[in-house]
């Protein structure tokens, strides 16, 4: 009896070694998938965008240090097309009186293109210089610098349906409902040395936006 009982006691504190190995590690497990999203959450993303990636802004850091000999400090949100709207008051709205500002297209045909100015977007109808100015093809991963004393971008004023206009022509141009029609155009070459290429830009005259995100940045 004594044996028996000795024996059922031994199996019971081999039953409950291997639990609280078992239990170990799961304890060891928890805390390895704790550490791991920890981690994750310390490193964020260089910006808040449906358009670009993060490994793709060095082409837009290169364009601003060629013109400026600075970095980057920031990119801050101003608007997203799916988010704020895509009609040319909405960009009005949120966009007016601000300068230092990059935006980023992409077509519903999955062109990726856009533009950045140090000018100030005003309700006024008239083109600025912009000469620190330039527009980029994400897809190429090209960058186009504006000509000599050609137009950077062209404001233009309250309830206008066009919007978001680099280059005196424009080299390209978004209109009211950008997401609903094909009135939007790339027109590239006009102000901006796209070496004699044609539609450098959406790759096509007209196109319709899939989405829009303009960013003020700050720089360092």
């Amino acid at each position: 009896m004594e044996l028996s009982t000795n024996k059922k006691i031994k199996e019971l504190e081999e039953k409950l070694e291997q639990k609280d190995i078992i239990i170990n590690n799961l304890i060891e497990r928890i805390d390895l998938i704790e550490k791991n999203f920890n981690n994750a959450k310390e490193i964020k993303s260089k910006i808040d965008s449906v358009i670009i990636k993060d490994d793709e802004l060095n082409l837009i850091e290169s364009g601003i240090k060629h013109n400026f000999n600075k970095e980057i400090k920031n990119y801050e949100l101003l608007i997203r097309g799916s988010r704020d709207g895509f009609e040319s008051k909405d960009f009005q709205n949120r966009c007016f009186n601000h300068n230092f500002t990059v935006c980023f297209i992409e077509t519903t045909d999955g062109k990726r293109f856009g533009g950045f100015t140090e000018e100030t977007w005003e309700n006024v109808r008239s083109p600025k210089k912009g000469p620190k100015s330039f527009i980029f093809s994400l897809d190429k991963k090209e960058i186009y610098y504006r000509k000599s004393d050609n137009c950077g971008i062209y404001c233009y004023p309250n309830k206008s349906k066009h919007f978001i206009a680099f280059g005196n022509a424009h080299d390209f141009q978004l209109y009211d409902k950008c997401n609903m029609n094909d009135e939007s155009y790339d027109k590239s070459g006009c102000s901006y040395d796209t070496k004699g290429n044609k539609y450098s830009l959406a790759g096509k005259e007209y196109f319709c936006v899939k989405d829009y995100e303009v960013f003020k940045i700050n720089l360092l």
